[in-house]
């Protein structure tokens, strides 16, 4: 029995999809909600095994519902909601967020169009349950899923390359990752200094310029797809010191084809307390900024409606005679999870701007407390 909790405020939609899906056999409604927080105190008793949601709800949208859901407990979603047409940006939201199937409502006709797609509903219902939002990962090589999401890596005739793979009904990627430069190995060959302390510090290597090519299904239509795309791996047993709260990081696939990294450690005034940086030039030779060398300064803060926490979006970084600037793609793009241990940080696409310029990553951790490791 597929056990289903509809989380609308509309009390048509909760009505109409109530009554077609107790009729569908191996199917049960177990309970309905007007918004998501009535719906999480109600799933405390009762956990689902599918939710439908629609995303413009009172209290709560429902795309940070979605969230919250996959941070505490991943459970299959349907987003059913005029919101969710075909290109929109609440269903890309929807999909990065974690739904496994998308349903678009009318803003007109509502109650026969839901009446007339009770099939397709009870369909996506089955389709949900069978989703796969577990996790595992090989000792032994690159090899990681979560979900419907799978990392691996291959070994082909030109080389190793690293597999990227997404497969649910509407939002589907094949993309493979074809190294065009060596592994960049940070700090000293590989062992990255966090700190004055020895003890303070991580194995980490980049493997930037990935070359990107593949395929993307969006609402029933592939598109080819091709980029650029950063690699890293790091691994620690201690990175932050007794007084530092988090740090910010940046990984740049430069315009001209050499890389980017540079990071910081902050204390809770924004002190920085340890700094690094690592410059790869188009010709493949590699400089190195020792932490009196690299400055970050804040030039502009977005402030998270959920957290609170305030996040210079838009930072100014000096590398020796080098001035650089990011600027985001978007504002907000804060993450929050609850498992295993609460953490919320921002980490999101940016452009890079000054004496170099290119796209990347930039990673804030500890606006909304110290991180816990």
């Amino acid at each position: 029995m597929i056990r289903v909790l509809i989380v609308d405020d509309s009390a048509l939609v909760r009505q109409v999809v109530t009554q077609a899906l107790s009729r569908e056999a191996g199917i049960e409604v177990i309970g309905a909600a007007p918004d998501p927080l009535f719906a999480l105190e109600r799933m405390k008793s009762n956990w689902p095994d599918v939710i439908i949601c629609d995303i413009e709800m009172p209290r709560m949208d429902g795309i940070s519902f979605l969230r919250k859901v996959m941070a505490e407990r991943p459970t299959p979603v349907v987003i059913c909601s005029s919101l969710a047409e075909s290109g929109a940006q609440a269903t890309f939201g929807a999909l990065s967020a974690g739904a496994v199937s998308i349903i678009t409502k009318p803003k007109v006709g509502l109650k026969s169009f839901l009446e007339d797609a009770s099939n397709d509903i009870a369909q996506a219902v089955r389709a949900a349950a069978r989703a796969n939002l577990g996790a595992a990962f090989s000792s032994s090589d690159c090899d990681i899923h979560i979900g419907a999401w799978r990392m691996n890596r291959e070994q082909r005739s030109t080389g190793e390359v690293l597999r990227l793979q997404m497969n649910s009904p509407q939002f589907s990627y094949d993309f493979t990752l074809t190294p065009s430069q060596p592994l960049l190995l940070q700090g000293d060959g590989g062992y990255s200094r966090k700190g004055q302390a020895a003890a303070l510090a991580s194995y980490y290597v980049s493997w930037p310029q990935l070359q990107v090519a593949g395929s993307l299904l969006f609402d029933g239509q592939r598109r080819a797809a091709s980029g650029r795309a950063w690699f890293d791996h790091e691994w620690s047993t201690a990175i932050l010191g007794g007084d530092a709260v988090g740090w910010d990081w940046l990984g740049i696939n430069l315009a001209d084809g050499g890389a980017l990294m540079a990071f910081r450690m902050r204390d809770s005034q924004g002190a920085t307390l340890f700094a690094h940086a690592a410059w790869r030039d188009a010709g493949g030779q590699v400089r190195q900024f020792a932490a009196g060398e690299v400055a970050f300064h804040p030039l502009r803060h977005w402030a998270s409606p959920r957290s609170g926490a305030s996040y210079p979006v838009q930072i100014e970084i000096r590398l020796g005679e080098l001035t650089l600037r990011t600027r985001p793609v978007l504002d907000d793009q804060e993450l929050s999870t609850s498992r295993p241990a609460p953490v919320v940080y921002w980490e999101g696409l940016v452009r890079l701007e000054g004496s170099l310029s290119g796209r990347g990553y930039l990673e804030m951790t500890g606006y909304a407390g110290r991180l816990q490791l």
